[in-house]
């Protein structure tokens, strides 16, 4: 326990722990437009599927798809420190257009697609509990400068909320991190 303790302290004084808290804020950002952009282009690629364009505008929104899911590897590759590869099946077929229409049938586009899906309230919950941490975190810290100034402070003042103010602190860092 006496070893763990510093550790924890120093915790959020990491550049891991502020790389983790940036993932998580533009994860919020990213899995917005991520979902905003596969729903939109899922519902016009099946409207226009009844047309002939339905299935270009199909092949078009997968290549955005996989573009986007690149941006989000190499995000996520930077917190991890390590490659997430994908695997994407090459284009088959014997003309042009079934090699082109080939990437509908890859598994790894619809897992990309999924993920667009999925992304969104994943960096939601994300999202909430590291601003909710944080702010937690510099409100207790901070306690002590402002308490004596709340409703009622200067009648019920109890020293022992000025003294154990930072101690919380920690203990709330400690079960953010």
């Amino acid at each position: 326990m006496e070893q763990l303790l510093p550790a924890i302290v120093r915790r959020p004084l990491t550049r891991a722990c502020w790389r983790d808290t940036r993932y998580l804020i533009v994860a919020f950002v990213t899995g917005t437009i991520g979902f905003t952009f596969i729903v939109s282009a899922i519902s016009t690629a099946a409207g226009l599927s009844i047309l002939i364009i339905g299935l270009p505008t199909a092949v078009l929104l997968v290549h955005c798809d996989r573009w986007w899911c690149q941006f989000e590897r190499s995000r996520a590759a930077a917190v991890l420190q390590r490659q997430i590869s994908a695997r994407y099946a090459p284009a088959t077929g014997d003309g042009r257009i079934r090699r082109w229409l080939s990437v509908l049938a890859d598994r790894q586009n619809w897992f990309d697609a999924l993920w667009m899906f999925v992304g969104f309230p994943v960096s939601v919950v994300g999202f909430v509990v590291v601003v909710t941490v944080w702010v937690v975190v510099a409100t207790l810290l901070t306690l002590p400068i402002y308490a004596w100034s709340l409703p009622g402070w200067v009648a019920q003042h109890v020293v022992l909320y000025s003294i154990a103010g930072p101690f919380v602190a920690i203990a709330a860092a400690v079960i953010g991190a």
